[in-house]
């Protein structure tokens, strides 16, 4: 997610803030010294939380909040998710399928504590692949709504 969107207060046509669905104590807005200071923060809140919520939910996220259109029925995005997660149990679970892992993926040819059956020869380039095209989509639809330039 490219920050620069949410961190337009001036912008007359920023649906991430307008559609922001949160509540904010004054003593953030005043340790953060000024608007936007907080709206910054409040970002960078939002993706590091986001981030940890699987690719999902930041994907719809994302759709809601910026009014973006990135299809999640395609196999492209499945395959994307399942890459994402199972990066996620080679990081954080050695390797073996997590509780998590079976919620997000709803798969049931696995149980938790499971090694993952990775296929080394077409795991990492088809994950990456399609996650790079999401990426690339989600990139190209966000610099052209929100006129960002280098």
């Amino acid at each position: 997610i490219q920050p620069k969107v949410l961190l337009k207060p001036d912008s007359k046509d920023n649906e991430a803030i307008k559609n922001a669905d949160f509540k904010v104590d004054l003593r953030e807005i005043l340790e953060a010294g000024s608007v936007e200071e907080f709206i910054k923060r409040y970002a960078d809140k939002k993706i590091t939380d986001l981030g940890y919520s699987g690719l999902p939910k930041i994907i719809a996220f994302i759709n809601c909040k910026l009014s973006l259109t990135v299809d999640t029925s395609t196999p492209e995005f499945a395959t994307a998710c399942e890459f994402v997660e199972a990066r996620n149990l080679i990081v954080h679970n050695a390797g073996h399928v997590s509780r998590l892992y079976l919620e997000r993926t709803r798969r049931n040819d696995l149980h938790i504590d499971d090694p993952y059956p990775f296929d080394t020869r077409t795991f990492a380039p088809q994950g990456s692949g399609c996650l790079k095209s999401i990426a690339e989509k989600l990139d190209s639809q966000i610099i052209s709504k929100y006129k960002i330039t280098n």
